[in-house]
């Protein structure tokens, strides 16, 4: 009824059918008071639990296994593209400099997230790994935009099969999968800058500010999240948007960006990584 899923508890084994899931969210529950699952589980938790194991073998036996005949495989690209990418970046200094300089990126983190460049566009690639190591998408965001630019900013990788390697993903999916505690931010270099900064739970998706796909919902269950985006409207408008749909399903917190100066051209500061770049660490 009402979008759920109800049968016997698999803890208790009480005769009545107390144990619920929720189909929109993942989220199980037994409402026996006395059931060691009345505070409800999501997934590897529950797996964990039945078990008797740790949340990371939970998470290995759900996550970590080739998909069946009948499952339909994610598009994936060569992975050295990627690598060739990540290459190019370290023998060329500028594009180098510039991302540890003004972007805050550790040459622990370029190596970490595997972090290239892009000599034709002109542009940092964010290559995106499932738990498998498969890469199902490369991001490019351009480094260096003259104010007069118009292109282009940012996208995902393309190449002549016309596969669609920009579907909604909310990553790194490991992180998500093993981490209670989350930092989801607005896009791949704040990511990149934070985890630089020290903050290794941190995660992003590749659609922007404000996106939110329901199938989501169950990785994020019962966690605690904390929404950090800009401080523009573009960026309030975006973490309202992501609270209203997930603060009943996880513990969310939204977290305002101090004030920060302009740049010395006018520009406003706004992201996280303009708040890293005059910080060493957390």
């Amino acid at each position: 009824p009402n979008g759920e899923l109800r049968g016997t508890c698999a803890f208790c084994h009480a005769d009545k059918q107390n144990f619920y899931i929720d189909k929109a969210t993942g989220k199980c529950i037994c409402h026996m008071a006395s059931c060691e699952a009345s505070n409800g589980f999501n997934m590897v938790g529950f797996l964990a639990a039945l078990e008797g194991i740790t949340k990371e073998e939970a998470h290995q036996a759900i996550y970590l296994h080739e998909p069946n005949s009948t499952s339909t495989p994610r598009p994936v690209i060569a992975t050295h593209i990627a690598d060739n990418y990540h290459k190019s970046l370290l023998m060329n200094a500028g594009p180098l400099l510039a991302l540890k300089n003004n972007w805050r990126f550790s040459d622990e983190a370029i190596d970490h997230f595997n972090i290239g460049y892009s000599i034709d566009d002109g542009a940092v690639t964010f290559p995106i790994y499932d738990t498998n190591k498969k890469l199902f998408n490369i991001r490019y965001k351009k480094l260096f935009v003259p104010d007069e630019y118009d292109g282009s900013r940012i996208w995902s990788h393309a190449d002549t099969t016309k596969q669609r390697f920009g579907l909604a993903s909310l990553y790194p999916e490991k992180v998500i999968q093993l981490e209670d505690e989350i930092f989801l931010v607005a896009g791949e270099k704040d990511m990149v800058s934070t985890w630089s900064a020290g903050i290794k739970n941190v995660v992003t998706t590749n659609q922007g500010e404000g996106s939110w796909k329901e199938e989501w919902n169950f990785l994020i269950q019962d966690k605690t999240v904390y929404l950090v985006y800009d401080s523009d409207d573009g960026g309030w408008v975006g973490k309202s948007k992501i609270y209203n749909r997930i603060h009943q399903i996880c513990n969310v917190n939204i977290v305002q960006l101090p004030a920060m100066p302009d740049f010395p051209n006018g520009k406003h500061r706004k992201d996280l990584t303009d708040y890293w770049r005059d910080r060493k660490s957390v």
